[in-house]
């Protein structure tokens, strides 16, 4: 009877001890039966969604979704009420002032004593401003006059510009997700993972293959000369490069044109010296 007694003061402490921690959270926390009828709410759901706990529970959770996402949410409690977690899925709710905040969501089951699945508990977390510098960075990444490649320290490419799509005539859907090493000739491509390794032991501003001829590789299995400028970008979700690639076959014919006028004029003055040389020993000889 004793130990009972303990067992229950145990489950009773660690309750409330989950509780305590629930209340006093900065991320919106609150939960919902199968049919989306909220049934708790803590103070940082009120901080963040702008209502308290008494106008949401028993209230609808659609009364946070815009209209344009309201498919989602049965989607959602569809693979919570399978036992599936849904983790960190960014999407749009509604404040009760009317205005729209970008949250991510975790939504996990919630079990009774028996173990059946009788509603889903959500954490919610405010990432409007990392959506605002995201989209920020998008549009610096479309403007910039050079073709702009992300990619993650392992050579996977995670985003590109239309500048990168026009250069190498190849699709973002098809660009991202790949190795950086399909943009790079097949004869230089073995040795490419190396140079991606010794920039992220290194990671700063460079040039890539100073005083090497560099080139690159279109969809179309054409190759053109390029340079490249590399740039470290510390991110969440840690290192990821920043590659700017510049098509130069323009200039490298000017200066191959350059170099063989050059070359020319000085084969043509090394036959004038020659030819004067030739003039004078005749003269002496005569």
């Amino acid at each position: 009877m004793a130990r009972h007694v303990r067992n229950l003061r145990g489950k009773r402490d660690t309750e409330a001890l989950l509780a305590s921690i629930v209340a006093s959270s900065d991320d919106a926390i609150f939960s919902k039966t199968p049919d989306g009828t909220i049934t708790s709410w803590n103070a940082g759901a009120g901080r963040l969604y702008g209502y308290s706990a008494e106008e949401m529970v028993g209230q609808p959770i659609s009364i946070l979704i815009p209209e344009h996402r309201r498919g989602e949410e049965q989607r959602i409690l569809d693979e919570v009420l399978a036992g599936e977690l849904v983790d960190h899925y960014e999407t749009e709710r509604l404040r009760k002032d009317g205005s729209q905040v970008w949250v991510s969501l975790t939504v996990s089951p919630v079990h009774d004593r028996a173990g059946s699945i009788v509603g889903a508990s959500t954490i919610a977390r405010d990432i409007t401003e990392r959506k605002k510098s995201d989209s920020l960075f998008r549009d610096l990444l479309e403007s910039a006059p050079e073709a702009m490649v992300i990619s993650g320290p392992d050579g996977a490419i995670l985003r590109v510009n239309v500048q990168t799509e026009r250069l190498f005539g190849i699709s973002r859907d098809a660009l991202v997700g790949q190795q950086v090493e399909m943009l790079v000739p097949e004869r230089f491509r073995q040795r490419h993972p190396g140079h991606r390794k010794t920039f992220i032991s290194d990671p700063h501003v460079r040039a890539m293959g100073k005083d090497l001829k560099l080139f690159a590789l279109r969809g179309d299995g054409s190759e053109f000369p390029v340079e490249i400028a590399l740039g470290p970008l510390a991110t969440e979700q840690g290192l990821l490069v920043s590659a700017a690639i510049r098509d130069i076959t323009e200039r490298t014919r000017v200066e191959d044109e350059l170099a063989e006028a050059q070359a020319s004029l000085v084969r043509k003055e090394r036959l004038s010296a020659v030819g004067e040389m030739a003039t004078v020993i005749g003269h002496e000889l005569r």
